[in-house]
């Protein structure tokens, strides 16, 4: 019995571990494609303008120009403020996951820790290619929304500048991209393990 609990304490550490590190890997993967998404899929230039407004960290006034209203100037504000949360929770991230990283060299089995990571990050996955696939997916582009711009001042009308220049489908391809690239780096480090067991 006292085996079984320590081992199912085991599990847990690592599977805690995992997600941590899925979690570092899936934030890492965004912010680079964030900053190289108009490199995947063309951009109108209205779109790349506002493209390097929103990752321009030097510059926290609205938006100027001319073919936006000043509560669409407003949102994108949010949303870059967002945006440079996000860059900083994404430091700290990787900076604790390092510092964990380095402990489980010595103590935890790496393949293992890494093989949890990636059965984690294949059903992360599966999860929202269902939701991609589906009507689903704008009830959680919706759902993310509200939940980071809890005013309201995303909401705009389907003839909005901003809602044309970045529809549904925008986002939707973001989404497909993003889950290509973290599909790929997951099945190479589960044959990096496979093959690291191997030697």
């Amino acid at each position: 019995m006292e085996r079984i609990k320590q081992r199912f304490l085991t599990e847990i550490l690592y599977y805690s571990i995992s997600f941590f590190c899925l979690f570092c890997l899936c934030c890492t993967i965004w912010v680079i494609l964030l900053y190289n998404y108009t490199d995947f899929v063309q951009h109108s230039t209205w779109q790349r303008e506002t493209i390097d407004y929103l990752l321009d960290q030097h510059y926290y006034g609205l938006f100027n120009v001319n073919y936006l209203n000043v509560y669409e100037k407003r949102h994108l504000l949010d949303v870059k403020i967002l945006f440079s949360f996000n860059d900083k929770v994404l430091v700290f991230s990787c900076i604790i996951n390092i510092c964990i990283f380095l402990i489980a060299m010595f103590y935890l089995n790496i393949n293992n820790l890494l093989t949890k990571m990636v059965y984690l990050g294949f059903a992360s996955i599966l999860l929202l290619l269902c939701l991609v696939l589906s009507e689903e997916f704008i009830y959680l582009f919706h759902s993310l929304h509200k939940l980071f711009f809890t005013n309201n001042t995303w909401i705009f009308y389907p003839e909005s500048r901003l809602t044309q220049l970045f529809p549904i489908d925008y986002f939707y391809k973001f989404s497909i991209i993003y889950m290509t690239i973290l599909s790929l780096l997951l099945i190479f480090i589960y044959i990096s393990t496979k093959l690291n067991r191997k030697v």
